[in-house]
């Protein structure tokens, strides 16, 4: 998770410091604890939650290559590292050969809509 426990009880403790401070004067000493214990609470679970979203917002997104290569390697470190190294290298060559299925008109066709774009653009 994002941050440490530390966030939760500073952002409790405040609250409830505030809920003591604003109650304080209305309201009986029992009843004013009682109201500061309640924030103090809420303020922590609603501080849990927003670390939580945090931490979701912040993760990377679930990559099923990265999942397979993991599975594969149930050996040691440098066994995991040959098998990341052997994916990337497929990758790199499936690139390279999608790369290279363009044909020369294609690719003409392709460069003149592109300037044709461009043109379009500086008008």
């Amino acid at each position: 998770m994002v941050g440490s426990a530390l966030w939760n009880l500073i952002f409790a403790f405040v609250g409830g410091l505030l809920a003591f401070f604003l109650s304080y004067s209305t309201n009986t000493i029992s009843t004013t604890m009682i109201r500061s214990v309640i924030i103090f609470v809420l303020f922590f679970l609603i501080m849990f939650v927003i670390r939580w979203i945090i931490y979701f917002i912040q993760k990377t997104p679930y990559n099923e290559k990265e999942s397979l290569v993991l599975d594969k390697g149930s050996g040691n470190a440098n066994q995991k590292n040959q098998n990341v190294e052997d994916e990337l290298s497929h990758h790199e060559e499936r690139e390279k050969s999608e790369r290279e299925d363009l044909s020369d008109e294609e690719a003409k066709k392709t460069s003149e809509m592109i300037r044709e774009l461009l043109n379009n653009d500086d008008r």
